[in-house]
This record gives C-alpha cells, structure tokens and sequence, in this order.
C-alpha cells in the first residue's frame, strides 16, 4: 500500500517559483554590474579629461610669460589626442597685468553622441609660479 501523504522531491510549480525568483535577482543584479560599467567608463573618460587639461596647463606654466602665447598659437585648431580628445587652451592677461597670464585649457570628447568638456584654468607669472 502506498502513502500519499508522503511527498518525495519538489513539484512543478515550485521549480518554476523558485526559476521565478532566481530570474528576478539575477535581473537586478545584471542592471546593476552594466549601470556600474557605465559609470566606470565615464569615470575614467573624465579623469583622463581632466589629466590632460593639467599636463597642458603644467607645460604652460613651466614656460616664460612672453612665450605662453606662441606656445597656444603652435596648436592650429584643437589638438586631438587619441583620436577621442580634442584639447585648446588660451592665454590672456589678467586685468591690466602684463606680468601675470590667465592660462585656460578646454578637453571636448563626445560620449553616447553627447559633447562633453572639461575646462581648467590658473593664473601664472611664467617659469613655474
């Protein structure tokens, strides 16, 4: 004689119900690993932005003030570095100062068909101060 009351392993439905919710938080987390590979991406899109903005502005500062100017002007147009960034700078006078430059440095670079820019900019005396 057979007991039915007994039950051995698991019903169809309860597979499906737990597939159910295996699928759900899978989905979640899935969302979550490409929402943090976006943001990486651009993290590291902007910090190379911002890098090249202070490597231009460094070389910049290290020259003498009367030199800055031909220094900007040798760049025709923008500069494109890695076929992704396009970097310009410009150099004016601070107020009626012919002794302190403003240097300003511009990085352009699109991301998911948006233009996106970083802008950088001191105020030197030439020669590293």
């Amino acid at each position: 004689m057979v007991n039915k009351n007994h039950q051995q392993g698991l019903s169809l439905i309860e597979v499906i119900i737990s597939m159910a919710i295996f699928a759900i938080g899978f989905l979640a987390i899935a969302s979550l690993v490409i929402a943090t590979t976006r943001n990486n991406t651009t993290g590291n899109m902007l910090t190379k932005a911002t890098m090249l903005a202070r490597d231009k502005i460094e070389f910049l500062k290290a020259l003498p003030v009367d030199q800055l100017e031909a220094a900007c002007r040798a760049e025709i147009g923008s500069e494109i570095i890695h076929s992704i960034f396009a970097r310009d700078c410009e150099i004016s006078a601070l107020g009626s100062s012919t002794t302190i430059k403003t240097i300003k440095v511009s990085v352009k670079w699109k991301k998911a068909g948006q233009l996106r820019q970083i802008v950088l900019e001191t105020n030197t005396r030439g020669r590293g101060n």
